[in-house]
């Protein structure tokens, strides 16, 4: 073969190369083509479905919304209908006792006891112009531990006078307790139905006590003294009653059948313990009775309107002696002399499985049962919302607040015994005191900080490990 013959041979193959490439190019090109064709087909379906989704997400959502609503409305509507039922049921027992009364009278004034008779309707009608006259000055009845049937009053003309002796009468068979603690409640409430609850002792109220530092701060804090408003101080004995009276106006007698709380109850004593337990089951009463409530012990100054700071959706909110950084953590140390909450099914249930878990851990006190129970199946089961308050804003000895422009609360938490906590509350609000007096150029770049503690002590911060330790060492919350 001539080499004109093998250059032919050569150029033919390389020309049936490249067109047998070219032809690969091409079909490479199309199956390409139709791959990015099917790639667009299913991003498109994959935005279709993620619209879809987005959209019933949305729906659902809104859904749900509407049913929470309802069920919120539900419980309003269901606990308005048994507070008029138990109105209704009051209305016609009394009803029915005073027309007993009227025929028992008219019975008996035919006799021949009629002045006898006469007599005692005069002395019972004495008595209601007396209730009546002390229900306007708005002194109110004690309530005890096991609503008696028979409470007494502590007409103020006696109490603003040690040298009487204070005088026990019974009211009317029909007025209850119950409907007594209603009133104060009623007239301290805002328009949805909340109140400040705080209690106090003899130990507490005496002149420049604890008590005139607690109401000092609201009437010095920023939107705070219109909360005097709605404050209800619930008095443990009779001189603590007393002395509610003449510094307050919405005061209310808790009296404990056989247990006497006047003088200091020392932290993890009998008379603490008793005291605490009966404070929990005192505020699910509450709450029973359809009540949202704010509880504060007289040992927290309010400088600032704490209701914007808040958590709307929260069934049980607690102020914190350590606060780790989010409201959800249940991890947080929760402390009981501060929290807000509302009223509803699920936070009364919380409150009586709260109350009866001190059967279950005998010997510690509520706040050690609360750090235990916060972990329980059960609060996920009833649907409790439950959050932890910043210490930034609700701040205390044990995790001062860090800034005074923000600052809602200062508890005299971490301390032991009632001298030492008063000395650092005046203190503390000696220091509220210098801040306000500052420019508002000064106030803003935070120069002040807290001189306390002094007196009390940051020692507890080493021992929050378990309830059991804190049983332990024996310090007052």
């Amino acid at each position: 073969m001539g080499p004109a013959k093998v250059l032919n041979w050569g150029l033919s193959s390389v020309s049936y190369e490249l067109v047998s490439s070219a032809r690969k190019l091409r079909d490479f090109k199309e199956s390409n083509s139709t791959l990015e064709r099917e790639i667009d087909t299913l991003k498109l379906a994959e935005a279709k479905a993620e619209a879809k989704a987005r959209e019933a997400e949305r729906v659902s959502r809104a859904k749900v919304n509407k049913l929470q609503q309802s069920v919120v409305e539900l419980e309003t509507a269901d606990a308005k209908l048994r507070r008029i039922h138990k109105e209704e049921r009051a209305v016609d027992d009394s009803k029915a006792k005073a027309n007993l009364v009227v025929a028992v009278v008219n019975m008996l004034t035919k006799s021949a006891a009629r002045h006898t008779v006469l007599f005692f309707a005069f002395s019972f009608l004495s008595c209601l112009l007396l209730y009546r006259v002390a229900d306007s000055l708005r002194f109110q009845l004690p309530l005890s531990a096991s609503f008696s049937a028979f409470p007494s009053i502590f007409p103020s003309s006696l109490l603003d006078n040690d040298s009487l002796p204070v005088i026990t009468f019974l009211l009317p068979f029909w007025v209850s307790e119950e409907n007594m603690l209603d009133k104060v409640l009623k007239d301290a409430a805002m328009q949805d139905r909340t109140v400040i609850l705080t209690t106090l002792n003899e130990a507490w109220a005496a002149p420049n006590s604890a008590i005139d530092l607690f109401l000092e701060s609201f009437r010095i804090g920023y939107g705070t003294r219109r909360l005097l408003n709605h404050l209800v101080i619930i008095a443990l004995d009779e001189k603590a009653f007393k002395r509610c009276l003449a510094v307050h106006r919405h005061c209310f007698a808790l009296v404990t059948e056989g247990v006497d709380f006047h003088s200091e109850a020392y932290f993890m004593t009998s008379a603490y313990l008793k005291m605490m337990w009966i404070r929990i089951d005192f505020l699910r009463t509450i709450l029973e009775m359809g009540y949202n409530f704010v509880f504060t012990d007289v040992d927290i100054m309010w400088f600032r309107d704490p209701f914007p700071r808040f958590y709307s959706d929260a069934d049980f909110q607690i102020a914190c002696d350590h606060f780790l950084g989010s409201s959800d953590d249940v991890e947080n140390r929760p402390n009981g002399g501060f929290n807000h909450v509302k009223s509803n099914n699920r936070s009364i249930e919380f409150y009586k499985f709260w109350y009866s878990s001190r059967e279950t851990y005998p010997g510690y006190h509520d706040q050690d049962v609360l750090n235990i129970i916060k972990f329980d199946p059960f609060i996920m089961d009833i649907g409790l919302n439950m959050r932890f308050l910043d210490t930034a804003f609700f701040g205390g000895l044990c995790e001062p607040s860090k800034d005074m422009n923000v600052v809602c609360t200062m508890h005299a938490n971490c301390c032991y015994g009632l001298d030492s906590k008063l000395h650092d509350l005046r203190i503390m609000l000696q220091d509220w005191k210098t801040f306000l007096s500052l420019p508002p150029s000064l106030k803003r770049v935070s120069i002040l900080s807290w001189n306390v503690p002094q007196n009390c002590s940051l020692e507890s911060l080493r021992h929050y490990g378990s309830p059991r330790n804190d049983l332990q060492q024996g310090w007052q919350d």
